[in-house]
């Protein structure tokens, strides 16, 4: 990954401006971890933001609602539309990371905030 993008995500994680959400890279005013690092795309002209009737927004020319759109991944220079991170020794997506807790299949775990998620992709990628 890109050092320079790896670190304008982080910080944008960190920086209490986004409202972490949960099953959509951006559901109304909430946001998964890798939805705020597709509106830094938006912010830096690489890729363009759909809003959808069902309040999700679509990312690129794929109008992408879950994982990084190919815009994105390119700018980034991010082989995968999930990528893994490794917190506490686990390896995990980082949309599963983001979402544990709130899908009934992984109940009992409970989801990273976004200050654990920036940490976890500052090791790992």
């Amino acid at each position: 990954m890109k050092q320079e993008i790896k670190t304008l995500w982080t910080t944008a994680l960190r920086s209490g401006e986004y409202q972490q959400g949960h099953s959509a890279l951006r559901l109304r005013d909430t946001y998964c971890c890798l939805g705020v690092l597709c509106e830094l795309g938006v912010a830096a002209g690489i890729v363009t933001r759909t809003l959808l009737e069902s309040g999700e927004y679509g990312y690129g020319w794929t109008r992408e609602r879950c994982y990084l759109p190919r815009e994105v991944r390119e700018w980034a220079e991010i082989e995968e539309p999930n990528p893994e991170a490794v917190h506490a020794g686990v390896p995990r997506t980082l949309a599963s990371w983001n979402d544990y807790g709130h899908s009934t299949e992984f109940h009992s775990i409970p989801p990273l905030d976004f200050e654990q998620i920036a940490d976890a992709i500052e090791a790992s990628l």
